[in-house]
């Protein structure tokens, strides 16, 4: 079985779900994960593994590789430097035949059942969303974030991409994703929806970004399971639950309702929006009229969110990368039929 190494950077206060995370982590025994953190005192959990470390010493590391002063003020920004993780760490991933980074705002279920030693052979970089990225640990791919810098592609240069304070998703769509769909071996996931849920975080229903289904989820001592919903969250009958790796839980306020010890000794919880919970939901969750009210909420924040960093980043700045980044979106979707 081949060697898979995740990293996970995470600067501050550690979010209350993160045992949550830890459980469903270890759950899946032959993947090591290494939480890079300014947090003190963790402990080191069977393949849960924590790395002391500030975001100074970070940045130095990111610097000495690429030769340049780098933006890197908030830990947000620190996505965009997720492809410096192969030189960047050698110390803790010389070892594996893998490297990856993830969030830590996810949910696993089997990652092996789905990252197959089949898959590995075949493909150099496994999936595009920077929530679960895996990358072969040589040297064609631990540089493969210089190519963006050449003029046959349309991924957001990494010079341009590290010199500024927006973020420029350059670990995936905007950057990664695109050197991988032109100069690698791809195993990919975006159109199929299969592996990986990743759902609009703008809307209250965990609705695909692909389609216009609407899910809940199950995990159930290991596994993960999507079952179809209707848009006020009532599971539909007649529809199987279909097994995936994980839940992308972003941007969202989940309530906690059971402690760590209930649910390991349940072995099972749902997931539905906003909330963790045990038992199965039943009927309808939310109406038509708070979908709407949580769609415009969410909205108003992240218009107040983009004020701030204009007014913090300057305006300059944000023109050239607007203009870039729309550029790319347009590419996208003309091309691979999404975002």
């Amino acid at each position: 079985m081949k060697k898979i190494c995740l990293l996970t950077i995470w600067m501050g206060k550690l979010p209350e779900s993160f045992w949550l995370w830890m459980i469903t982590a270890k759950k899946n025994p032959t993947v090591d994960f290494f939480v890079i953190t300014d947090n003190k005192g963790l402990v080191d959990n069977e393949n849960v593994h924590f790395i002391n470390m500030t975001m100074k010493s970070m940045k130095e590391r990111f610097e000495q590789i690429v030769g340049f002063p780098v933006k890197l003020e908030s830990p947000y920004k620190i996505c965009d430097y997720r492809p410096l993780f192969g030189k960047a760490f050698p110390e803790i991933l010389q070892t594996y035949e893998f490297w990856g980074h993830c969030d830590i705002d996810l949910i696993f279920g089997n990652i092996r059942k789905f990252i197959t030693d089949e898959i590995l052979e075949q493909y150099d970089k496994i999936l595009d969303a920077g929530c679960f990225v895996l990358y072969r640990n040589c040297e064609t791919m631990n540089n493969l974030y210089e190519r963006s810098m050449e003029k046959d592609n349309m991924a957001y240069p990494y010079e341009k991409a590290f010199r500024t304070q927006f973020a420029c998703y350059f670990d995936e769509y905007m950057g990664m994703s695109i050197l991988g769909w032109k100069y690698c071996r791809v195993f990919r996931d975006q159109l199929e929806e299969k592996v990986v849920q990743d759902f609009s975080w703008q809307r209250l229903n965990f609705q695909s970004y692909i389609s216009d289904d609407s899910f809940l989820f199950q995990w159930k001592d290991g596994r993960l399971y999507r079952h179809m919903c209707d848009k006020e969250g009532k599971i539909l009958l007649g529809q199987e639950p279909v097994e995936c790796m994980l839940a992308h839980i972003q941007k969202r306020n989940m309530e906690l309702t059971f402690t760590s010890q209930e649910v390991l000794q349940k072995k099972e919880f749902w997931i539905v929006p906003n909330k963790y919970q045990l038992e199965k939901p039943e009927g309808e969750l939310y109406s038509s009229l708070e979908r709407q009210v949580y769609m415009e909420l969410i909205q108003k924040k992240d218009r107040q969110r983009s004020i701030k960093n204009l007014k913090s980043y300057g305006l300059l700045d944000y023109i050239l990368h607007f203009i870039r980044s729309r550029r790319i979106r347009k590419w996208i979707i003309e091309e691979k039929k999404f975002f």
